[in-house]
């Protein structure tokens, strides 16, 4: 028991040392990588990234400190240590072929190609698998754990090994050095990623519809977590399409927009609490009072920002649409006005030279109009 502690505080110490040596090293190279992410620049998203992640390290500690025998909590452990570490190579090796030439820089670079498949994966797949107590829905799921984690195996291998520049990482002419020409058949497992996390995702399912009491209450509070992070990523992607809103066009995105790419990103943190909440039981039990009061306020929510979506487009087409109408008016009656001041001038002109009423070329009525009261006039006046 002694020893678990021990482990799990030493690798809590380790994801809180690395995730500082990683801010340094980004604060030292701000002013020479561009702007990554949604919104803000490469440090400001970086930063709010970094700390949206600190609560898997964080309840990883504390399920790992209370239930030792639970994986769940050496698996979250696991995930801030596999983001954090490889944030700091990646913040070496930057830091090293922009700023100051440090041994290896490139090496390092390289070998963080790979580093994103842990901590992915490991969301992915195994968290799901494992939730809530810490084993697999069945032993008929072995086969499958077994086989998610071969293809996370296999998977880093090929991005470590694979061939090309180094684009992810911003530097796409420096060559993958660890690049080996015969490896390109391990990209075949990256097709079975994203299927090892829908059955993982399908496993939850099982889980639930066998579940009663306790731990139908923890699948019900992790659910309505992921549904939450999904809604909101969706949500701001569809403002980032829309050009009315994401400013298309202009080559700026409005403030509210980039704040709102930024700061959504904190929404991975309810995962992580939601799986704390289930597992260690602090309000356990008034879930289902939440998800009510959540479910009510999110259609509530969800049908004033499509009024407001609507109303906004509907004025803007109709703001067009008028706009449009208006200039071509304005053009015709800066057309017909200036036509008829050069007639104007022209039987000014012609009646100060002697012409009588008739004589001119009195064709145009205007112009006829305007003769005929000068001669009047000039009767009254004589």
């Amino acid at each position: 028991m002694e020893r678990k502690r021990a482990a799990a505080w030493t690798i809590f110490v380790v994801d809180l040392v690395s995730l500082l040596v990683a801010g340094w090293f980004a604060w030292l190279t701000r002013d020479v990588i561009s702007s990554s992410g949604w919104g803000g620049s490469g440090f400001v998203s970086g930063l709010l990234f970094a700390l949206a992640l600190l609560p898997f390290p964080v309840i990883g500690l504390l399920i790992a400190l209370r239930r030792p025998e639970n994986a769940i909590g050496w698996v979250l452990l696991a995930i801030g240590f596999s983001w954090y570490f490889g944030e700091v190579l990646t913040g070496y090796g930057t830091y090293g072929l922009l700023v100051s030439h440090l041994p290896a820089a490139d090496w390092i670079l390289s070998f963080t190609e790979w580093l994103w498949i842990p901590p992915i994966g490991l969301m992915g797949t195994f968290a799901l698998l494992l939730f809530p107590d810490g084993h697999l829905p069945s032993p008929h799921w072995r086969w499958f754990a077994w086989l998610s984690a071969i293809v996370l195996v296999l998977s880093s291998l090929a991005i470590l090994l694979g061939q090309g520049g180094l684009a992810d990482a911003g530097f796409p002419n420096i060559q993958n050095r660890f690049g080996v020409p015969d490896a390109s058949f391990l990209f075949a497992a990256l097709l079975l990623f994203p299927f090892c996390i829908l059955g993982s995702a399908a496993s939850l399912v099982v889980r639930f519809r066998r579940s009663r009491g306790v731990e139908r209450e923890q699948l019900k509070l992790l659910a309505i977590a992921a549904a939450a992070v999904a809604v909101a990523y969706l949500i701001i992607m569809l403002l980032s399409i829309v050009p009315s809103f994401s400013g298309t066009g202009t080559n700026e995105t409005p403030g509210w927009l980039a704040a709102a790419q930024t700061w959504v990103v904190f929404s991975f943190a309810l995962i992580p609490l939601a799986i704390g909440v289930a597992i260690l039981r602090h309000g356990l039990y008034e879930i289902d009072l939440i998800i009510r009061k959540t479910v009510r306020y999110a259609v509530l929510v969800a049908l004033l920002v499509a009024i407001l979506v609507g109303a906004l487009l509907v004025v803007g087409a109709l703001a067009v649409g008028s706009g449009g109408q208006d200039v071509d008016l304005v053009a015709r009656d800066d057309q017909v006005g200036h036509a008829v001041d050069l007639v104007d001038l022209d039987a000014d002109g012609d009646l100060a030279g002697g012409n009588a009423l008739g004589e001119g070329d009195l064709r145009h009525p205007r112009l006829h109009e305007h003769a005929v009261d000068h001669d009047l006039a000039g009767r009254e006046v004589g």
